[in-house]
């Protein structure tokens, strides 16, 4: 059973209560009205009736909570409970919240970072041995891992003259990923070299698709592969060999080891830069990789699977940026690298012509809206309203949400 802590203190309209309370009592005692006397005896009763039942309320209350894995920066990350009603008691307009572990605590202070305001539920009545789901929408501002400790659930039914609360320790956690945009349409068809399939093929034998050589015949080859005019010319079997084709593939650095300012807004956007571009090369069957120069973060080769680019986004979440970093040069842009991602400018290097030596095409979030859809606009209403996410921001809120779910059940 989870720690519980039960306190009981005046409601949002005790005071006034109170105070129109002792006004008709004065005014009885100056008047001697018994009508004023009859008001002061049904204020007196109805004190008597919010105490005697905020002592019931809440007794045998017990609250759940149900939080997905992910969530995404900017999106709506649904926070449930389940409550329970142990006792003969009913409850009534029973107000769900997030609490950190004391006023002055340091988990309290980044969650509100992250989440802004805390998010709250309301439960209209939960009867005696019944259970009631409740939702809490809240947006987090950035990325990072998001905890909750501690549970408040309250209530001022009837009167909100006398206000209990409930405190329930639960401990979860949360990762957050960085804010995703959509990726301008075409745009990683520019940078990647493919074929008018959109498959790349390597020289390796094995496949169906082209013509690759010939061998001997081995036990267990189709009949269909048999090089017939080869078989009668040398008089011994051949076989045919194809081309394997695999899917296009395309390495990312995240070049932060510059002299941007650490902690900076255009650091931030940088790393959301680079998790769109994994998101949407991975829905567009791209093998995907990740380097990232500068704060510690691991290296992953080009892979093509939703285990993959969930550990992808999770590393871009948990990248520490107020971390010291190693002093070194600037970042190795070898051939094997697409895009270099970088909080300066951007610089065209693209070349797309098979076999000519391709430089790596150098993206500046300074000129994000060459690569994304609505990143002056999410900007702008970033700055002016913080706790609110915005309602064109980029990607579809469908294929958010099912990198968000996705990245749950990997």
């Amino acid at each position: 059973m989870p720690k519980t802590q039960t306190r009981i203190k005046v409601g949002s309209g005790g005071l006034i209560y109170v105070g129109v309370t002792t006004a008709i009592l004065t005014s009885a005692i100056y008047t001697q009205a018994n009508l004023l006397f009859w008001g002061f005896g049904l204020l007196v009763g109805a004190l008597v009736v919010s105490i005697g039942l905020a002592a019931l309320a809440l007794r045998g209350i017990e609250i759940s909570r149900l939080v997905a894995t992910h969530g995404a920066a900017g999106e709506t990350l649904l926070l449930s409970y389940e409550v329970r009603n142990r006792s003969w008691c009913p409850a009534f307009a029973v107000v769900i919240k997030e609490a950190g572990p004391s006023k002055r605590g340091k988990r309290k202070t980044e969650n509100k970072d992250v989440l802004g305001n805390p998010p709250h539920a309301w439960v209209l009545h939960v009867g005696p041995g019944r259970t009631v789901r409740a939702q809490a929408p809240c947006r987090p501002a950035r990325r990072g891992r998001l905890s909750f400790e501690r549970i408040e659930a309250s209530t001022s039914f009837p009167f909100s003259i006398i206000q209990k609360t409930v405190s329930v320790h639960a401990q979860d956690e949360t990762l957050i990923f960085p804010r995703l945009y959509r990726v301008r349409r075409g745009y990683l068809n520019m940078i990647s070299v493919v074929d008018g399939d959109g498959r790349f093929h390597h020289a390796q034998p094995g496949g169906i698709d082209e013509f690759f050589g010939v061998r001997e015949y081995r036990p267990g080859d189709s009949p269909r592969m048999i090089d017939w005019k080869r078989t009668a010319r040398t008089g011994e079997l051949a076989v045919r060999e194809m081309t394997q084709p695999r899917p296009p593939s395309l390495s990312l650095m995240l070049d932060l080891g510059g002299p941007s300012p650490i902690g900076s807004s255009t650091e931030e956007r940088a790393i959301s830069l680079a998790a769109s571009i994994v998101c949407e090369a991975y829905l567009h069957g791209f093998r995907v990789g990740l380097r990232v120069s500068g704060p510690d973060c691991p290296p992953f080769e080009p892979r093509h699977s939703l285990l993959h680019r969930t550990q992808i986004l999770e590393a871009l979440s948990a990248i520490d940026l107020e971390a010291p970093r190693p002093e070194t040069a600037a970042a190795d842009y070898t051939k094997k690298i697409d895009i270099v991602i970088r909080p300066g400018e951007h610089e065209d290097r693209l070349s797309g012509v098979r076999g000519i030596t391709r430089k790596p095409a150098v993206l500046g979030v300074t000129d994000l809206d060459r690569y994304v859809t609505g990143a002056t606009m999410l900007s702008e209403l970033d700055k002016q309203k913080p706790n609110r996410a915005a309602a064109s921001e980029g990607i579809s809120q469908t294929q958010k949400n099912e990198i968000v779910a996705q990245g749950a059940n990997a």
